[in-house]
């Protein structure tokens, strides 16, 4: 599936376009998993000067639930870049929760 949507809107006197373009691919052939896709997305404001490139995959299988989210953060006036990360393990049968996420900036 394919999503584009650009949305128009006027603030303080002007007119500013927010876009947003993703993809978000099924992919059912992870071994055991019971539903198992990917998403690749960009969002672009204009108003705010950022552009984000994510990605996710995730993975749910009976007895466990994984994600896996990497964003890139780029300040258009800059170029400068700032990073996020977010992974994420729930293991169903241990009752095991596991969370780590980090943000790394050059801004």
């Amino acid at each position: 599936r394919h999503l584009t949507i650009k949305l128009t809107y006027p603030r303080d006197g002007k007119d500013y376009t927010l876009s947003y373009n993703g993809q978000i691919i099924n992919d059912e052939g992870q071994k055991n998993a019971l539903k198992s896709f990917h998403t690749d997305s960009n969002i672009e404001s204009e108003r705010f000067q950022i552009k984000i490139h994510a990605k996710t995959d995730y993975m749910r299988t009976a007895s466990r639930i994984k994600a896996e989210h990497k964003s890139d953060i780029t300040y258009i006036p800059t170029g400068k870049t700032a990073k996020y990360n977010l992974d994420v393990d729930l293991d169903l049968e241990a009752a095991k929760f596991d969370l780590s996420q980090n943000f790394d900036s050059s801004f």
